[in-house]
């Protein structure tokens, strides 16, 4: 039996994370950035290949212009929240 996941981190009225590969042979990837757009939405992949998201406690994204800012804290990063995981996304591709 496939357990079922919540595999929606965040979601606001501008932005969505979502992972959209799931499932037994998935490899595990971060998952990808939804900007809304009305009732359009465009996709953005998140580079890297690997992103525990399990231990995230808390996702804050920022429009920069040109690119958007994701800042993802885990739970290491309570205690030491100077290190926190950030990506950037080029709103350009």
């Amino acid at each position: 039996m496939i357990p079922d996941y919540n595999d929606t981190y965040y979601n606001d009225s501008k932005y969505r994370l979502e992972l959209t590969f799931n499932g037994i042979i998935a490899a595990a990837a971060p998952p990808d950035l939804f900007v809304k757009q009305g009732l359009f939405e465009k996709k953005y992949k998140l580079p890297g290949e690997y992103l525990r998201m399990d231990l995230v406690d808390s996702i804050k994204i920022k429009d920069l212009s040109k690119f958007i800012e994701i800042t993802f804290y885990h739970r290491d990063t309570i205690c030491n929240p100077t290190n926190p995981l950030k990506v950037i996304v080029n709103k350009k591709k």
